[in-house]
């Protein structure tokens, strides 16, 4: 009936068989088989509109569906793992309608808890972020979803309703209690207040969009400089213009390059360059991208952090390192100046001789001798850098896959910190924000903060900022005292790119001076079992063997 009634309306461009059954299918396992038979026979009905799964194209072969829905996230923007052989309609996106400081983590840091407005603006930049990824790569459908429930404040009035002819089409409310509309309707106007979000999405919404598909924030003068953009035309002809970037420093155009680019309504154009900063000095430089058409105009600014290469070679002052595992660190410290020791290691050092150890990444194994041998080295005295891994040194100390592009700073006069912001602790490569995989993530396997007895000091923290990812539950980069030794732990996905991102040589300098600076160690034999046990908090003691 539904059908045969309204499939000639004007309005009416798909049928939605049903909206997010995914959460229901415990309870309701044969909506699983019955669906698709549901959404067969919209097509039936109506063979000139299609039929499709709102948000659960996934439940199903999405090879045999006409359209692919996708719901929230990243994952609406297609990149990554949208063929583009079929629409992908993304019917609801954006955090808002359960919006709170626990879910939006990804681009704000703890100032979401204490600043309504902050929480607003770091879920609308998530939000916009995939909107102009996706319309770059021309998704169907972005309906940003319910920012009118967070952003915008509900009428608090109470009101009654007259309707003169009850019998005329469409609903006829009776009565509005405070706060059940998202909107004013009875107003004359829009009915509602803009908030926090609203410039934000508008903004990503622009009919005339330049979209830069990096985010990386750093970089050295040696490098060259991946830059590519995307022209989005949303308006009803063809725009023809000329783009331009520049790469400006202190006022100075260091580098820039222009070519002419048309683009037909509803496509997308892109360019791409290499951009050199050779001639850039440290500090802060602006990638500007402009597009002047007499259609329109556009323009982006992306920063950049440069660092001087020099510094890749600078000598360092610094004891002697011992080293144990296969790492590239030893080729930093080298270049450094910095003398190493490359640790054969069959029973517990002693850190009166090798004073600072690094673990090199992805050294330890389950089981291995050398947790005893590291545990007892630290708890005398020892001071430890331990460096990325698959398995944690610390079995009370969780590791955990979290991917993310992201991180903050969360004890920022810390030493080990110096010099290290937001900015250095974001999108580590060139692909952009939500890809399945991706270069840009800044950790793979942070640490989970434990929520017993255990106690350990987090230094750089992150978050999923979903459900059941939400909150400052990760822990990239921490410290622990264990005994009269010291412990500073990064899974910061860096040891890969050292010679790429600044950021790398920053954090291996500073915390290596950190642990070169530390109280002088006793020997082992000059502890005692029970004033060894005694010395060591309980951080790390219950968890390592023998505690």
């Amino acid at each position: 009936r539904m059908v045969r009634r309204d499939k000639n309306h004007p309005s009416l461009v798909l049928w939605s068989v049903e909206n997010e059954m995914r959460w229901a299918l415990r309870t309701m396992p044969r909506a699983r088989e019955e669906l698709p038979k549901l959404r067969k026979l919209f097509n039936t009905l109506d063979p000139t509109r299609p039929a499709y799964h709102e948000g659960d194209s996934a439940i199903w072969s999405e090879k045999q569906q006409l359209i692919i829905s996708r719901h929230y996230g990243p994952s609406c923007h297609g990149w990554g793992w949208w063929e583009q052989d079929r629409p992908l309609h993304a019917g609801e996106m954006g955090r808002w309608h359960y919006g709170s400081p626990f879910t939006a983590l990804l681009w704000a840091g703890d100032e979401v808890y204490a600043d309504y407005e902050a929480m607003c603006r770091s879920i609308a930049k998530d939000a916009a972020r995939i909107i102009e990824l996706g319309r770059a790569h021309e998704v169907s459908c972005l309906f940003v979803w319910n920012t009118s429930g967070l952003d915008n404040f509900r009428p608090a009035e109470a009101k009654t309703f007259h309707w003169p002819d009850p019998s005329a089409p469409y609903a006829k409310p009776l009565a509005h209690r405070p706060y059940e509309s998202e909107y004013a309707w009875w107003s004359d106007g829009p009915g509602y207040r803009p908030g926090p979000s609203f410039e934000l999405i508008r903004h990503a919404q622009r009919p005339l969009a330049l979209v830069v598909w990096q985010e990386r924030t750093q970089c050295y003068t040696n490098r060259y400089v991946p830059h590519k953009v995307f022209l989005v035309n949303d308006l009803p002809e063809t725009v023809s213009g000329e783009l331009q970037v520049r790469l400006q420093q202190d006022g100075r155009v260091l580098w820039e390059a222009r070519e002419g680019l048309s683009v037909r309504p509803g496509e997308t154009g892109t360019a791409t360059w290499l951009i050199p900063t050779r001639d850039a000095g440290e500090g802060t430089a602006v990638i500007m991208t402009t597009f002047e058409s007499p259609q329109g105009r556009d323009e982006v600014c992306r920063h950049l952090k440069i660092t001087d290469a020099a510094r890749l070679s600078e000598h360092l002052d610094l004891p002697p390192i011992a080293v144990w595992g296969p790492s590239r660190i030893l080729g930093w410290l080298r270049r450094h100046g910095v003398e190493v020791k490359v640790l054969s290691l069959d029973a517990t050092p002693d850190p009166v001789v090798l004073p600072v150890v690094v673990i090199g990444e992805y050294s330890v194994g389950p089981g291995s001798p050398v947790v005893r041998w590291f545990h007892d080295y630290v708890a005398a005295g020892g001071r430890l850098l331990v460096l990325e891994q698959e398995h944690s040194l610390f079995p009370g100390l969780q590791l955990t896959r979290m991917p993310v592009e992201m991180a903050h700073v969360r004890d920022p006069q810390h030493p080990v910190l110096a010099g290290i912001g937001e900015a250095e602790l974001r999108f580590f490569g060139d692909d952009p924000f939500g890809l399945p995989s991706s270069d840009s993530w800044v950790t793979i396997f942070p640490y989970v903060k434990p929520t017993d007895e255990h106690l350990i000091r987090p230094l750089v923290d992150c978050s999923g900022g979903d459900f059941g990812t939400g909150g400052l539950t990760w822990a990239p980069v921490i410290e622990a005292q264990v005994g009269a030794g010291t412990v500073i732990a990064t899974q910061l996905r860096l040891m890969d790119r050292l010679d790429e991102l600044p950021v790398g040589d920053r954090l291996l300098r500073n915390t290596l001076h950190y642990l070169a600076s530390g109280v002088p160690p006793r020997r082992l034999l000059a502890l005692s079992e029970n004033e060894f046990r005694v010395a060591v908090d309980a951080t790390l003691w219950h968890t390592w063997p023998s505690g």
